[in-house]
């Protein structure tokens, strides 16, 4: 954001010169304050205003809750000369957040494996896609000048969150819409409500989400059958509708008439925990896959051989085709005998190396040793290869 603030710095010399209402004058005003210098504001009370009434309530009641779940993450990272997270470690921390909370990989924070990407844009670039300009200079604001502490870290993790949310119940009308059911309805059944969630996972995951929300329907995608449609791009839909009936069950248990707002409320929390529970399902039947592989008894390694050769079955080979280089960049293939090269079951993917825990413990990955995977029994590739820790408070 050099560009950023050079522009931020022309402009307040020039300020006398503009009229009251200028767009450049109030564009002016937004200008980062002197480094090092100390922010009399807080940032909740800068950015609230522009975010309306209702997220404000919002980010108050989820914000304890980020600062709970963002302390070991922020205590463990290394801060800025002002004890504070710049720009890449605001990234990190608040990507593996996400990932953590929810199983998310957010548009804009996540951009591929390694610190190379976290390092290239600022993580304030990425609040264009969810908050007004004005907010996401805030931001930047105090970025530029002493970074963000672990109450402004957490707020920006809850707008984000926040508005992630409020978009798919945007989306939840045009399910509802779809399926020719009355948004105003206060009377919906059970079944009703199982239709339109139905139709709104549906959506998301094939996409159709956008085309319907830009004012297409299903008629004009040509689409008669999309369960279907569901079905052929995601196998694992039968169980993805279970588990949103049990979750409207589970939040809702024994209720018989729902109107639009106790929709939206289980369509966020459907947002909130499909991905990480879908991650976990799929990482375990693929993490059993890989131990059908296994080169020996226990060794938690499979042959990079035998692991394309998997890759041949038409109906999941597709599961099997990551390249050499992705999995040494997962830190997933051991090459310490370089003629037999094998890959490392319990991070062979990122959900497995990521998502695949319980929350209250952390893989971390070790460094490679040389005896990897060399001796079946002495030297258990899993349990050299991966520890696991609790993490600390």
């Amino acid at each position: 954001m050099a560009m950023l603030s050079l522009c931020a710095s022309i402009l307040s010399f020039t300020i006398g010169a503009l009229a009251a209402d200028s767009p450049i004058q109030e564009m002016a005003q937004w200008s980062p304050t002197l480094r090092g210098a100390p922010s009399n504001s807080s940032l909740l009370d800068e950015v609230a205003p522009l975010l309306g009434d209702e997220a404000r309530e919002s980010l108050e009641e989820r914000l304890p809750g980020f600062i709970t779940a963002l302390h070991p993450m922020y205590t463990s990272t290394p801060k800025n000369e002002f004890g504070r997270l710049g720009h890449s470690a605001v990234r990190y921390t608040v990507n593996r957040l996400f990932v953590q909370r929810h199983g998310w990989f957010v548009n804009g924070i996540y951009e591929g494996q390694g610190s190379k990407q976290l390092n290239e844009t600022s993580v304030t670039d990425a609040l264009l896609q969810y908050v007004p300009p004005r907010a996401q200079h805030a931001f930047e604001a105090r970025l530029s000048n002493l970074g963000l502490d672990e109450t402004e870290v957490a707020l920006l993790g809850a707008i984000i969150e926040h508005v992630i949310f409020e978009d798919a119940v945007r989306e939840l009308e045009v399910s509802f819409n779809t399926v020719d059911i009355d948004l105003e309805s206060t009377e919906l059944r059970a079944d009703d409500v199982d239709v339109v969630l139905d139709m709104h996972m549906s959506l998301r995951l094939t996409g159709l989400n956008k085309e319907l929300a830009a004012g297409k329907d299903l008629l004009d995608l040509q689409i008669d059958d999309m369960e279907q449609v569901v079905l052929e791009m995601y196998p694992r839909w039968p169980l993805t509708k279970q588990f949103l009936r049990e979750l409207r069950e589970e939040m809702e248990p024994g209720r018989t008439a729902f109107d639009f707002a106790a929709v939206a409320d289980i369509v966020r929390e459907i947002e909130g925990r499909w991905a990480r529970w879908s991650a976990m399902e799929e990482c375990h039947e693929l993490k059993g896959k890989l131990l059908a592989l296994e080169e020996g008894s226990n060794t938690g390694c499979v042959r990079l051989s035998d692991f394309y050769r998997r890759s041949l079955d038409p109906k999941d080979g597709w599961q099997f085709k990551e390249n050499p280089a992705y999995l040494r960049q997962l830190g997933a293939l051991d090459e310490s005998e370089p003629a037999n090269p094998r890959v490392i079951i319990p991070t062979t993917s990122t959900c497995l190396e990521i998502v695949c825990r319980p929350p209250s413990s952390t893989w971390h990955a070790a460094s490679a040793s040389a005896s990897l995977c060399k001796s079946r029994s002495k030297a258990p590739c899993r349990h050299q290869r991966v520890r696991h820790t609790k993490s600390q408070p």
